[in-house]
Formats: C-alpha cells, sequence, structure tokens
C-alpha cells in the first residue's frame, strides 16, 4: 500500500514523523520501548526506540504506565515482552490483573482494553480513589504465571502553565542527510515556546518534558464521479533537544522561546496546521529515565559509552528483584497549547494529491483515511 508516510521506511528528518533508532553492539538483542498511546484525549506520542538489552534477557519485559491528572483523570498501561531473539516477536501480553494504588491505601483495578493495554478515565474527586497532590502512586501488575510487577511511589508535581508558541520559517541542513556530503538546504517551520519554570503554588524549580503532536488538513486527489473527502491527520512529532528541561540545577526561572520541533515546509501547511505541544510536569525519577532515553537517542556509538540497556526502571519483580524490567511509571499533569499556522504562512498553495507523481497516485490521495491518525471529522479545537 502506497501510504503517504510508510511506517517502516525513514525519513530524511529526523525531527519529522515518528522516531526511529537503532544501536548495535555485540551480543545484544533490541526491545522496543512504545511510550503509551493516550487516544481518549487525543494525546498521542508514540516514539519507537530499539534499545539494546544484553544478551540473556530473551524473555525481557516491559511495562510502561502512566496517570495523567486532571479532570477528568487519565491512566494508561501497556505490558510487551521479548519473547526470542527476533524484534519481531515483542509483542503485548495479557496480565491476570492491574491495579493503580495510592499512598492512602486506596486501590482500584484498571480495565483492560486491549492485548497487553489497560487504561481508564478516572474522577480524581472519587471518594474510594482520590487523586491529587497530596498523594503518591503506584501500579501493581500481576501475571498468569504468579509473577507480581510492583513501581516505586510517584508524586503528582503541579505544572506551570505555557505563556506562548511561536513560530518560524528558517532554512536549515537536514539532521540526517541520506549522503553526508550533500551540502543542500532544506526550509522548515520551527516551533519554540516560552514557559514560567517554577511550579505554581510552591514557587519550586521544575523538571519538564515536551511532546507534540501536528494536525493537518489534507484532501484527496479529484476522482471523476467521486467526492473528494477532506481528513484531518493527526500525527506525533519526533523532538529534538531540549526534550527535558531541569530547572532544578540552573538559575533560571523562565525560559523564552524554548526550540522544540521543526517540521519541513512542505504540504501538511498547504490547507491548515495545528502544532499542539504538552508540557508535563516530571518528579526527579521520571526526569532520570527520560534523560537515559534522551542520551540513548543522541548518542554516536562511541566505544566509551555507557550501553544503552541500563535503562533506569522503577519497576520491579516482588520475588525476584534481579529480573531486569524495563519501562517506567510516572504522574504528571499537563499543561496543553495549540498554535495554528494558516496556509497564507508559507503562501505555498501546491495541494500534495495535485502534483504530478511518476509511480502512480499515493493511496492516500484516494483514500485519505487509511492514513494513521486520520479522520474527517475535524477536532473540537479546529478552528481556521
Amino acid at each position: 500500500m502506497n501510504h503517504l508516510f510508510p511506517p517502516k521506511k525513514p525519513l530524511p528528518f529526523r525531527v519529522f514523523g515518528q522516531l526511529r533508532i537503532s544501536f548495535k553492539w555485540p551480543n545484544t538483542l533490541k526491545l522496543v520501548l512504545l511510550s503509551l498511546s493516550y487516544l481518549i484525549i487525543n494525546y498521542s506520542c508514540l516514539d519507537q526506540i530499539d534499545i539494546d538489552i544484553p544478551s540473556g534477557q530473551s524473555n525481557a519485559l516491559t511495562i510502561q504506565a502512566k496517570l495523567i491528572y486532571g479532570t477528568p483523570s487519565v491512566f494508561q498501561l501497556e505490558i510487551r515482552r521479548l519473547f526470542t531473539f527476533n524484534i519481531d516477536n515483542v509483542r503485548g501480553i495479557n496480565a491476570e490483573q492491574v491495579v493503580l494504588k495510592n499512598s492512602q491505601g486506596q486501590s482500584i483495578e484498571i480495565t483492560q482494553t486491549g492485548i497487553g493495554l489497560y487504561s481508564d478515565i478516572l474522577n480524581p474527586d472519587d471518594p474510594n480513589f482520590l487523586i491529587n497532590f497530596d498523594n503518591t502512586y503506584a501500579i501493581e501488575v500481576k501475571l498468569g504465571d504468579g509473577e507480581v510487577y510492583t513501581s516505586t511511589l510517584e508524586p503528582l508535581i503541579p505544572v506551570p502553565r505555557i505563556d506562548s508558541v511561536s513560530f518560524e520559517k528558517i532554512t536549515v541542513r537536514p539532521a540526517n542527510p541520506v549522503d553526508e556530503t550533500d551540502d543542500s538546504l532544506v526550509d522548515v517551520v520551527a516551533f519554540s515556546a516560552s514557559t514560567p519554570l517554577n511550579i505554581p503554588e510552591t514557587n519550586d524549580p521544575s523538571r519538564l518534558r515536551w511532546v507534540i503532536e501536528r494536525t493537518f488538513k489534507f484532501t484527496e486527489f479529484p476522482v471523476p464521479g467521486q467526492q473528494r473527502k477532506t481528513c484531518y491527520i493527526t500525527n506525533p512529532m519526533g523532538i529534538y533537544e531540549p526534550v527535558l528541561y531541569d530547572a532544578t540545577i540552573l538559575d533560571l526561572d523562565y525560559l523564552e522561546k524554548i526550540p522544540l520541533v521543526r517540521d519541513l515546509a512542505d504540504f501538511p501547511f498547504v490547507e491548515g496546521y495545528y502544532s499542539t505541544i504538552y508540557q508535563e510536569s516530571l518528579s526527579e525519577g521520571a526526569f532520570t529515565y527520560f534523560s537515559q532515553i534522551e542520551a540513548s537517542i543522541t548518542r554516536q556509538g562511541d566505544m566509551f559509552e555507557a550501553p544503552a540497556g541500563g535503562l533506569f526502571s522503577n519497576i520491579s519483580n516482588e520475588r525476584d528483584d534481579k529480573e531486569r524490567v524495563f519501562g517506567y511509571f510516572y504522574v504528571t499533569q499537563v499543561d496543553t497549547i495549540r498554535q495554528y499556522v494558516s496556509p497564507d504562512f508559507l503562501m505555498n498553495f501546491d495541494t500534495f494529491c495535485l502534483r504530478p507523481f511518476t509511480t502512480g497516485v499515493p493511496d492516500g490521495c484516494l483514500d485519505c483515511l487509511i492514513e494513521l491518525g486520520s479522520t474527517i471529522e475535524p477536532p473540537s479545537w479546529w478552528i481556521e
């Protein structure tokens, strides 16, 4: 199938679309760590990262979980296991029970929504399970073989509110050019944000993480006798430095226009484009975990660098503390801001599906609903 965004074809930009990084070390195998997609509230982030794991971990377990505080609050968890040395055999596994706990001794069993997937929408004021800044939280996962995996308690930290988002067109050299000797330049739209760094109410310095999506309008190729559809396509964006920011180690209380992401100045901007920025508050442990992932992404494979397989986790096997468990459970509050980019910004009205194609019209131009994250209904917040 001829997709607009082939899922397994490397893109010319590290920061364009999904991010796939692979590192090869002797006597290692790969484990795919997938961050969760929060489709319930249209908050999705799917960065696929191939992480090296020491040989012998052919039955490695990964548990990724996240509690987002809000009204309502959202919890989602994913369990995967690498059954053989073949990376294609990383797949979801079912648990007998997944439980979310708080420091008040309250607990709630989480609903299974798919193979290895568990999620619920929670009322933070439910007297049977209170979600607030005074509590800390943990997960307990019981598998069918009787093994029980638990996390340490994670705090919920208030997030600073983003003040503004700005964007500009700049000309750069591709981050990962196919030909290293190619000095050609390309135009991109660069997005940045301005935000305070202090935690609301306490005024303590925060630790922040940004997750970014794009949503753009896309119209099909005109086919005689067939009505053209207009789709709204949402994709997670690969984020270049800084993914994270730790205000506890720097004497700053405000970030002015911190660069977050770049997107190719091409067809997604032709009919209307939104950038959605999610700013997350992180605990010290969660910040350490994501920092190690960021280091894995940016490392150059130098022989003196630490192997990527040593990722920190707050999840362990209750019976066997020597078992390596990959992934992390964290709790966050999220501030969301959206920035619309009008087609007039680039003055490029070259609709993708009307371009001349030497190998035939892409399937996505004949049915835009086949594209990942596509819908014919505009998001509730879409205003042109």
